[in-house]
């Protein structure tokens, strides 16, 4: 059966079969999917403040209603409140080694109201991002699951799918592009790209000898990122050599390929995550 996490943030975990499941009300904060005879697949900062209204680094943060600082540059806090609100939780369903978790963020500020809803399983994790545009106006949204992933080095893996697409590098003094993938992505110094993609990535490390494929719908965009040396040494909630062991791939609706929702509209945007190996 799952229990209710109190400490140090409410949510479920379930440990079925010698699996490990795991997800806060902050946020609907995915914490934790590790399939019966596998290493974890989220990685989540040793460093990671959990507190309330202060956001949980690692594991799948949603973002919403804004990425960054949004559109216009001007919205706080960074990446949305969605990330730092509590949601309420509305169902919670646990059948062999299954577990399903629902959640609902209300309309606010204008913006309009969000669903989560998680999948986790034995050979898949789904994780699926509703919104529904119940205002009276026109709104325009950026949302991602921003995805930390669990890896040996990040140095030693790369990321297949992203070959011939488009992007922007979002790495402070670099040049923007937009640039064009060639090859699988590999990891040699920060990276913080925008990818105009809407397919499936696969991610490789030889070193576990395992494979962790993303598939999604209803994503425009892929981001990927590694802060590397500097960045994380700056960042209170990163360990200075926690870059080596986690790489991000986000499906994502942001910048360029941002939702707008007539009132009455909806969206929906799911990540389908399996691992081999």
């Amino acid at each position: 059966m799952p229990t209710y996490r109190t400490d140090p943030l409410p949510g479920v975990e379930a440990r079925p079969r010698g699996a490990h499941y795991a997800i806060l009300d902050q946020g609907a904060h995915l914490l934790a999917w590790q399939p019966a005879g596998h290493r974890p697949v989220l990685w989540v900062s040793e460093h990671s403040e959990f507190a309330p209204g202060q956001p949980v680094r690692g594991g799948v943060p949603v973002v919403f209603p804004w990425f960054g600082k949004g559109t216009d540059g001007d919205r706080t806090p960074s990446h949305g409140y969605g990330r730092i609100s509590d949601w309420d939780r509305t169902e919670v369903t646990e059948h062999d080694d299954r577990l399903r978790v629902g959640y609902r963020l209300e309309a606010r500020d204008g913006f309009p109201c969000a669903k989560l809803v998680v999948d986790f399983g034995r050979d898949q994790l789904t994780i699926g991002l509703s919104i529904v545009n119940d205002t009276d106006a026109t709104v325009t949204i950026e949302a991602a699951l921003h995805t930390y992933f669990a890896v040996s080095d990040v140095r030693q893996v790369s990321i297949d799918g992203l070959d011939g697409s488009s992007y922007l590098d979002t790495v402070p003094g670099a040049d923007p592009g937009p640039h064009r993938q060639r090859g699988p992505v590999t990891f040699t110094a920060e990276t913080d790209r925008l990818y105009r993609h809407d397919g499936t990535a696969v991610l490789r490390d030889p070193v576990w000898d395992r494979t962790i494929t993303v598939a999604k719908t209803g994503s425009a965009a892929t981001v990927v990122w590694n802060p590397w040396v500097a960045k994380a040494a700056a960042m209170a909630d990163f360990g200075d050599e926690e870059w080596q062991r986690m790489v991000c791939i986000e499906a994502a609706n942001v910048r360029d390929t941002a939702l707008v929702l007539q009132p009455g509209a909806s969206h929906i945007m799911e990540q389908l995550i399996s691992v081999a190996g």
